[in-house]
């Protein structure tokens, strides 16, 4: 098997760009003995690993089991005879070769006629690991001094209706110029933005996965926008409300219950990144000067928040619920370079 591959020499060593027709087939390498999931990978892509020269790089991909046919067996052994033998080798089979006929499967020669007679045997073919020859490409050579690189994990949602954990490098985007002019594991340095849709994304799973539902909860939960309330303790107030039928329907005459209410909730948070929900707080484009600012200002931002949410707070006790203790709705603003 051949695969190509660009390889930008630098001081620090040999990046090599692994260009493969579908991504998942660089999950099924294997470099210097080591799977090619577990090495660090550099770029948006993660398709680039530094290695010490192209030579010493010995790059296997893995060959999945397979069937192959093995012979031809009679079905019923009683009828076999000089013509008939019981078992027929692939090889020694002859189809038609005529573009104009009808059925390419058909046996002719000295076989003709009894396809019908037999069925195929197989044999598994265990995997293994093929050698893969290297179409080198000189991408020149780079003078590098810094490598920026984003550490933090985030969830993005796929189309298969589950949410990825990829890296932010990953997720940030960049001028069109900047991206033909710069190799994919030196874009880490340069100007990046993080659109609205994908902030909303990062900040949405964030949220769902560090609230204190003792304290906030998730009113609405869409791909569009995404509202936070507080929970705050009261004085329970009693309240009656009218009872059902199993059906849904009143009693005649109308019956109620006495119930209490000892909670109440504030707006506390909401986001959007559609411009059909603005009045909720439309997400900004993020920009920064490289992924390592991007990333600090995405963790310093998705603390505060958090530590806002899951602040505990209740009303106070002297005015039966008419004030709050150590609370007032303090706005969180959208974070911002």
């Amino acid at each position: 098997m051949k695969l190509t591959a660009t390889a930008f020499r630098s001081n620090l060593g040999v990046f090599l760009q692994l260009r493969c027709s579908y991504a998942s087939q660089l999950e099924r390498l294997r470099v210097n003995g080591v799977m090619f999931r577990e090495v660090f990978r550099f770029g948006k892509n993660k398709d680039t690993i530094l290695v010490g020269s192209v030579e010493e790089c010995k790059i296997e991909i893995e060959q999945g089991a397979a069937r192959e046919l093995e012979r031809w067996a009679l079905r019923n052994p009683h009828i076999a005879s000089p013509l008939i033998p019981l078992s027929i080798l692939p090889q020694e089979i002859e189809y038609d070769t005529n573009p104009d006929a009808e059925d390419p499967s058909v046996w002719v020669g000295k076989h003709s006629g009894l396809e019908g007679l037999y069925e195929a045997v197989y044999t598994t073919k265990p995997s293994e690991w093929v050698s893969v020859e290297l179409a080198v490409i000189e991408g020149g050579t780079w003078q590098i001094d810094n490598m920026y690189s984003s550490s933090l994990r985030v969830k993005q949602e796929s189309t298969s209706n589950r949410a990825d954990v990829i890296s932010l490098d990953q997720v940030v985007v960049y001028e069109d110029i900047t991206e033909m002019l710069t190799p994919s594991f030196l874009l880490g340095g340069m100007p990046c933005k993080l659109p609205p849709s994908s902030l909303f994304t990062i900040i949405r799973n964030h949220v769902m996965e560090n609230i204190d539902l003792r304290q906030a909860s998730i009113e609405s939960n869409y791909d569009t926008h995404f509202v936070v309330k507080r929970k705050v303790q009261i004085k329970p107030v009693p309240f009656r409300r009218e009872k059902h039928t199993t059906r849904g329907n009143s009693f005649r005459p109308p019956r109620y219950e006495t119930n209490f209410q000892s909670e109440t909730k504030y707006n506390l948070f909401s986001m959007a990144c559609s411009e059909r929900y603005r009045e909720y707080g439309l997400l900004p484009t993020l920009q920064a000067n490289n992924i390592v600012e991007m990333e600090e200002v995405i963790r310093s931002y998705l603390g505060a928040l958090m530590n806002e949410i899951n602040r505990k707070i209740q009303h106070c006790p002297h005015c039966d619920g008419t004030g709050l203790l150590e609370y007032t709705d303090k706005p969180i603003p959208f974070p911002s370079v």
